[in-house]
């Protein structure tokens, strides 16, 4: 998106305060801090189970542990926070070499605290897969490792993950307008880019159904391989 900054910067800063672009990145410092009150940075389940957040060397890390004790028994670094937190909450991912999880807790915004994450079970789970069809829901592009295999998988290629949504989830691929607007900087239209006042209003609802329509099921098609003005039918069975 930063090639958009040269000619539409006004939209693309506007764009960077909107919980689409805000719906997942990489979990800075000052992110990670920002999570953390001056106590209970912990919430407990069912089976007595203690689940706390702690920062340490720049990083936001979850443990697990059984009081008394208070050696954990799980803890991993959080790498990756998912969702704007502008209306409900941040829930929170870790790598393990090339694979992707959801951890535990969430962070819920209306009452400033942590909980379970929704979804999972009151007893302690310590996480679960994060496979291609969350993420592009969540961000603009990420390279599964076996992108062609027809079982989904959790192992991506760390380097190439767009976080946030960015213009071409909208727009399509940007490559060809970039280039095309450099060598001729004095045509006003935009060329060689798909035009959302052009689509019909099945195209139209069919781009925010693709992720706002409730847990569908891809048919035959790998996840980002839908594009805007695509008929979501031939890639997508969702529950409406």
């Amino acid at each position: 998106m930063e090639s958009c900054t040269q000619c539409h910067l006004d939209l693309v800063n506007a764009h960077k305060e909107t919980a689409h672009w805000l719906t997942s990145s990489k979990l800075t410092p000052n992110m990670a801090a920002s999570f953390l009150k001056s106590n209970d940075n912990f919430f407990d389940l069912k089976d007595q189970t203690r689940v706390a957040f702690s920062f340490n060397n720049d990083t936001l890390y979850q443990a697990a542990f059984k009081p008394p004790n208070l050696a954990p028994f799980f803890q991993k670094p959080i790498a990756i926070n998912i969702g704007s937190g502008s209306k409900i909450g941040n829930s929170f991912l870790s790598w393990e070499e090339s694979s992707l999880f959801q951890l535990q807790g969430s962070y819920y915004q209306p009452m400033s605290k942590w909980i379970n994450s929704p979804g999972y079970p009151p007893f302690f789970q310590p996480f679960r897969p994060i496979y291609p069809s969350c993420l592009e829901c969540h961000t603009t592009f990420s390279q599964s490792e076996n992108w062609q295999s027809t079982i989904p998988k959790n192992r991506y290629n760390k380097e190439n993950i767009v976080f946030g949504i960015d213009c071409q989830r909208c727009y399509g691929e940007v490559v060809e307008h970039v280039k095309y607007h450099r060598k001729n900087p004095m045509d006003s239209i935009g060329r060689k880019i798909l035009s959302y006042a052009t689509f019909t209003q099945k195209q139209r609802i069919d781009m925010c159904a693709l992720c706002h329509s409730g847990v569908g099921k891809n048919i035959n098609q790998p996840a980002f391989s839908y594009k805007p003005g695509d008929d979501l039918a031939l890639f997508l069975a969702t529950d409406t």
